[in-house]
């Protein structure tokens, strides 16, 4: 494992116009390493493998995940799909457990910001991997970058933040607290299905009542609407991950890759591995 504590260089804030409603988050990297970690023998059932014991620090954490785990918050816990992204804030007690090796790129930032602090897991689709290549190709495989590397990749890091702590906000449109619920379970399950049913009884509402407020604040129908995060998340697994169709299958909790294909084909009008292979074809 490599990690190299990088050298900490002020900065001048960018310049905030007078119309400017709240000045945008200002980043600077404190240190960053790599750890890839394959097993050499199959896994034992029920073993895992945790980074430390849990700990908190007065910065921010920023992980890209390459391998599931489960992330320990205090007494919580929450699975991390990968491949996806994580934002701790400073100050929060958390250990990451994995259950078959280690893939992560861990970066420590001090952060200037109006944002309230959150812990975000967020699924990299698209958008984040274009968001995020650029970061990975400046810091190299040894986490080295030299000084004026370093501060490009904390202004790159300051956009980050404000991307991935506005997406949720930019597209919510009301403030029924039952609704903001259910749309935020909604994104943080990643594209593991949900029965509208199942969703309703959790946050205390009746199916129709709950899809038809959905609808009327959100533009579209609550069931499509998870069907189309599920459908989305499934393409980014296709394109993005190093998984077989049956193991994405099991990720969005589909009982076995038959129903998944078919799920698919209905949503894009093509198999998952005729999807793949046009993205290799291309």
């Amino acid at each position: 494992m490599s990690k190299t504590k990088l050298t900490q260089t002020a900065h001048t804030p960018t310049a905030i116009t007078p119309t400017a409603p709240t000045p945008p988050a200002q980043a600077q990297l404190l240190f960053a390493q790599r750890h890839n970690t394959r097993p050499s023998h199959p896994s034992v059932p029920g073993s895992t493998l945790r980074r430390g014991q849990q700990h908190a620090h007065p910065f921010w954490q920023l992980d890209v995940l390459q391998r599931s785990c489960v992330l320990h918050l205090g007494r919580q816990q929450r699975r991390c799909e990968a491949p996806c992204l994580v934002w701790i804030p400073p100050n929060v007690q958390h250990v990451f457990e994995y259950d078959d090796g280690r893939d992560f790129l861990s970066m420590k930032l001090a952060l200037q910001t109006k944002q309230q602090a959150a812990i975000k897991i967020l699924p990299l689709d698209a958008e984040l991997h274009a968001l995020l290549d650029p970061i990975d190709y400046l810091f190299g495989e040894e986490c080295s970058p030299g000084p004026r590397v370093e501060r490009i990749i904390s202004h790159l890091l300051g956009a980050l933040f404000e991307w991935c702590m506005d997406d949720v906000v930019q597209e919510q449109v009301t403030e029924d607290p039952a609704l903001q619920s259910a749309y935020q379970q909604i994104v943080d399950r990643a594209g593991v299905g949900i029965q509208v049913a199942q969703l309703a009884e959790e946050i205390g509402q009746t199916p129709s009542y709950l899809s038809r407020k959905f609808k009327q604040a959100f533009g579209t129908g609550l069931k499509q609407f998870i069907q189309a995060q599920r459908a989305q998340r499934a393409k980014d697994l296709l394109r993005y991950a190093d998984l077989s169709i049956s193991e994405i299958a099991d990720v969005l909790g589909f009982p076995d890759a038959f129903c998944f294909s078919k799920f698919f084909k209905h949503q894009f009008e093509q198999s998952p591995r005729h999807y793949r292979q046009s993205l290799l074809d291309h």
